[in-house]
């Protein structure tokens, strides 16, 4: 599988609206040296890891329960994989169905089109081995969402995990430790203040002569 792929990886982070504690969203871009090919391994692997598959559009998905794969051996959550446009997406299934749907229409939901992206790009050299853009004040938004139920979100998580356990005793512990919010986050300037006076954050990565 990994030799089907190129060294050209993109990680983009969501926040789904409204907030929940599930908001936070991760979806994973690689492109693909031979799309049929990396189709052809990852059908040979799949089932190893307790995947399912299933046509999507002219394009494969292949889907993990919740338990993760290989009898929950491997802690991912809800993972799905997906093969098209010359890529292979990783991520929660409904953002992966997503990227195929995109990938399939060449570009014109691009991030490329958006003018605060733009903006951005035009602070970096562009020959950089990386590069991040992080759209600031949505970012603080949501931090400032996640601060303010800091305890409620570490709550519905902990019920979420322990949704199987019969074991009286470690869901008694897991609730006695469940997480408060430190105190830091008590004394934090006005986050939405800060978004309208700083702009947006662009990050770029190059080699030393040293290496």
């Amino acid at each position: 599988v990994f030799d089907q792929l190129r060294p050209e990886i993109y990680w983009a982070q969501s926040y789904a609206r409204p907030y929940s504690a599930d908001s936070q969203r991760t979806l994973l871009a690689i492109k693909a040296k031979d799309q049929a090919a990396l189709s052809q391994a990852l059908s040979a692997t799949a089932g190893n890891l307790g995947m399912t598959s299933r046509d999507f559009q002219g394009s494969q998905i292949w889907s993990m329960g919740e338990g993760g794969g290989m009898g929950g051996m491997l802690p991912i959550g809800e993972t799905s994989i997906g093969i098209g446009g010359g890529h292979m997406f990783m991520g929660p299934e409904g953002d992966v169905e997503n990227a195929l749907r995109q990938a399939a229409q060449k570009g014109e939901l691009s991030l490329a089109k958006d003018e605060r992206f733009q903006k951005a790009l035009g602070a970096t050299k562009g020959k950089g081995f990386s590069f991040s853009y992080m759209n600031l004040p949505r970012t603080l938004d949501y931090m400032k969402w996640y601060m303010d139920n800091y305890e409620s979100i570490a709550k519905k998580q902990i019920e979420e995990m322990l949704g199987d356990v019969d074991d009286p005793e470690l869901r008694a512990w897991y609730e006695d430790n469940a997480p408060e919010m430190p105190a830091w986050m008590n004394d934090l300037p006005d986050l939405s203040l800060i978004g309208k006076h700083v702009g947006d954050s662009v990050t770029e990565f190059h080699r030393a002569d040293d290496g």
